[in-house]
């Protein structure tokens, strides 16, 4: 009996050891539940946030005090121009990564934007490209090439910056400047 106490003693130490530096590490590593947000819009618009007035285009919640809570939320450019509609859209802010929202407002059909977003991949290696599209069934070129149609998805590119264009008769061409980045897939819903 006593040798099996001085046996467990020492276990019963290093696994209580080791649980308590799995703990700490944990909380050391874990995401900081929060990510940025970018907003800019053609004229200026005042920017709510889950229905929160959270400031005025150009706007940038890009430090860590200022940053957005992750998961969905509702955001909603209201223009100060008279007459153009406010834009609402969901969108989902992920841990330490830039949530971009553009708007050039104009009249019916003539409004455009983007809300760029990164998300994690399984595969550390394989950057990423999804594009969405309102209306959907546009051509997108990517760096001048024709790849296909919206919503298409753009597998294995190269880490560096990129255009995308999107073109469809009847409405204007649309260019973005994107970065794909390793390990995620940057995802462009264009309007």
């Amino acid at each position: 009996m006593r040798r099996l106490k001085k046996i467990l003693v020492p276990i019963l130490f290093i696994i209580f050891a080791f649980s308590i530096f799995l703990i700490v590490a944990y909380f050391l590593n874990r995401n900081t539940g929060k990510g940025a947000l970018q907003v800019t819009s053609v004229p200026k618009s005042k920017v709510y946030l889950d229905g929160k007035l959270i400031g005025e285009a150009p706007l940038c919640k890009c430090e860590y005090p200022n940053m957005i809570d992750v998961g969905e939320h509702n955001i909603r450019l209201v223009p100060q121009q008279a007459g153009l509609d406010p834009f609402e859209e969901k969108i989902t802010i992920s841990p330490s990564v830039l949530t971009v929202v553009d708007r050039t407002f104009g009249t019916g059909a003539l409004s455009e934007g983007s809300v760029i977003t990164l998300n994690k991949v399984v595969d550390k290696n394989d950057a990423q490209i999804l594009v969405i599209s309102f209306p959907d069934k546009v051509g997108v070129s990517l760096d001048n090439s024709l790849v296909g149609m919206t919503p298409i998805a753009l597998k294995n590119q190269t880490e560096s910056d990129h255009e995308i264009k999107l073109t469809r008769e009847g409405y204007k061409d649309k260019a973005i400047r994107i970065r794909a980045i390793k390990g995620y897939r940057l995802e462009a819903t264009v309007f």
